[in-house]
């Protein structure tokens, strides 16, 4: 029998306070290092080009409105808001709706995302942070901010398929979109 022993003397050598140390730790042995993509914001907007783990993807908001699009290794997918009170996203890819997401609460900041094989939960790591995570279907990515001061965008951890990543990535977008404009809109 083999046990798996972590090597804290390596970690401990380093110059980190003690609760660094403990997240090094604990973020080695989860399941967020299988993938990496990397998401960099367009100049001056809220648009975005994704790559990584064979995802090579550009995603658009629409001038007006939370609508928008993406182009995912070549298809067009596109994404429409309808209702008011209850608003609902859909991913739509030629005519056929692909997955829906609607908020959790008003007063969260998450979405369940309903696809055809099953649901997901994009909700916010902390109350405080931009990190969200996309969890569900045996499946758990983190959409983490590269530092607290750019949109520089890291997704890592593991998700059923390109475009439901893309998509709930649109949505964080789209959260920290309206949380700019709302924020530059208070005097």
């Amino acid at each position: 029998m083999t046990t798996i022993v972590p090597k804290v003397f390596v970690i401990e050598s380093l110059p980190l306070p003690r609760h660094r140390i403990i997240y090094l730790a604990i973020e080695r042995y989860t399941n967020f290092s299988n993938a990496m993509i990397e998401c960099q914001p367009n100049v001056l907007s809220w648009n975005y080009t994704m790559q990584g783990d064979g995802i090579d993807a550009g995603l658009r908001f629409n001038w007006a409105g939370e609508s928008g699009r993406f182009k995912l290794n070549g298809q067009l997918y596109t994404i429409k808001k309808s209702g008011f009170v209850t608003p609902t996203w859909e991913l739509i890819k030629e005519d056929k709706v692909c997955a829906e997401a609607s908020k959790i609460s008003m007063l969260r900041r998450g979405f369940e995302i309903k696809l055809q094989s099953g649901a997901m939960e994009l909700s916010a790591k902390s109350a405080f942070g931009r990190t969200m995570l996309l969890s569900g279907m045996g499946c758990q990515a983190r959409i983490k901010p590269a530092h607290a001061f750019t949109r520089r965008v890291q997704i890592s951890g593991s998700y059923p398929d390109p475009e439901t990543i893309v998509f709930a990535f649109w949505l964080c977008a789209l959260i920290w979109r309206r949380n700019a404009n709302h924020a530059a809109a208070c005097p």
